[in-house]
């Protein structure tokens, strides 16, 4: 059956043979199309179908506005971003300084600066993942087929819609991964450098750190918890208002996820939401915070301890840090979909018609989260597909360490049925 499931993939997603020349063509025209639907969401301000979509309740731009682009004006106003507690700021002090540039225009304009910037990270995501995709002998895929099938994906277009800024950890990760190549000390400082930036910027891509160790990048770690040390410490008193923000946020989530009993599905907040996932079963008895963390431990370690015993490790670092990423999101008590794009671009940079048949199966009901229309689907079985989405890529990744411990693997070939 597997030998099927690899026939049909090369032949669906080969960039030679007949084949090459249509889905180049279906990339270009679905961009144009990407391109044109934006330029007039941005023009309106307002993402046109958005209620037709896993959104469902539009708000465009809310979280830039008033999360990221006010607190900046403030800080470089020279105010406390963190006095105001009723719409909090409690992200990292990294942040303002990532978007001092704010100040140069007015609110409206920057919040379209920032979707547009939001969007490039995005098609670059998807464009490193596709050529990444030769280092480990796999089938290429056409750049602009896969920069429109990331844009078009339900994470990408929450993300755009809301304005937050997740997705400025993907060209950090893509230049870290590119530097880690040259395996030389000037190489890892720069890795180290952009990775800490991603873990300030976010906090949950902080397994990271924990990954360059499965990487055997011991040089490299050193580098990165000597960045991300410097960053923390730059400003102390703005770190220490920024932990009683941060705190009063968590306690927020918990209290919000006790008073709604339903779930939603288009999040997965598995410290706060694990005892509702599992009700009426004996892992309901397991505290939600402990229940997220035995669930991304345990699948953490799995793949790493694969990746860690792997010969080649360096050809396997852009999709495994990746998913480590989108394994890191499951973890906050406020975990949005449009933090989980790394999901997606790990297997756009790691899948293979090789992967066996349950791994594709489970990856095609993925799909149903993936594309960005809502159907009508509970937020309990939505929650438990992105949880086996997440498994199964790290099912690729797997397959892939075992493939580059034995040797590199051979380029996939389109072939005869």
């Amino acid at each position: 059956m597997n030998g099927g499931v690899e026939n049909v993939g090369r032949r669906l997603f080969a960039l030679s043979g007949p084949a090459a020349r249509p889905l180049a063509l279906i990339g270009w025209l679905l961009l144009i199309l990407w391109c044109l639907w934006w330029a007039d969401n941005l023009v309106h301000g307002s993402m046109r179908f958005a209620e037709h979509s896993w959104i469902r309740i539009p708000a465009f731009g809310v979280d830039f506005t008033f999360h990221v682009d006010k607190p900046t004006r403030i800080w470089m106003a020279g105010g406390d971003p963190y006095a105001d507690k009723e719409r909090m700021f409690s992200f990292p002090p990294i942040v303002t300084r990532l978007f001092m540039w704010v100040r140069l225009t007015t609110p409206e304009i920057s919040l379209r600066i920032w979707i547009i910037l939001a969007a490039a990270f995005a098609a670059i995501g998807a464009i490193a993942a596709a050529q990444w995709r030769p280092k480990l002998g796999l089938t290429p895929i056409n750049p602009a087929l896969a920069a429109s099938v990331i844009l078009f994906s339900t994470p990408v277009l929450f993300e755009l819609e809301r304005g937050n800024y997740d997705l400025i950890v993907v060209p950090f990760i893509v230049v870290a991964a590119s530097a880690m190549r040259s395996r030389s000390e000037r190489g890892d400082a720069i890795a180290g450098f952009c990775l800490a930036i991603a873990v300030w910027a976010k906090l949950y891509p902080g397994l990271l750190i924990f990954a360059v160790l499965a990487l055997r990048r011991w040089r490299l770690a050193v580098w990165l918890v000597a960045w991300c040390a410097l960053i923390g410490l730059a400003d102390i008193p703005e770190l220490l208002r920024f932990n009683v923000n941060n705190k009063l946020h968590i306690e927020t989530a918990f209290g919000l996820s006790r008073m709604v009993s339903e779930l939603h599905p288009w999040n997965h907040p598995l410290s706060a939401d694990w005892t509702k996932l599992w009700a009426g079963t004996p892992l309901a008895l397991i505290p939600s915070p402990v229940g997220a963390a035995l669930f991304v431990a345990s699948i953490f370690l799995w793949v790493s301890w694969h990746v860690f015993c792997c010969r080649q490790s360096e050809n396997l670092a852009l999709p495994y840090m990746f998913w480590v990423v989108a394994a890191g999101t499951f973890w906050p008590p406020v975990s949005n979909d449009y933090n989980l794009t790394p999901l997606p671009l790990a297997l756009l940079a790691a899948w293979s018609a090789r992967d066996r048949w349950p791994v594709q199966l489970v990856l095609v009901a993925l799909l149903l989260w993936w594309q960005p229309l809502s159907l009508p689907m509970p937020g309990g079985p939505m929650m438990f597909l992105k949880m086996a989405g997440l498994i199964a890529a790290g099912a690729v990744v797997i397959r892939r360490a075992a493939e580059q411990s034995v040797s590199p693997a051979p380029p996939e070939k389109l072939t005869g049925a």
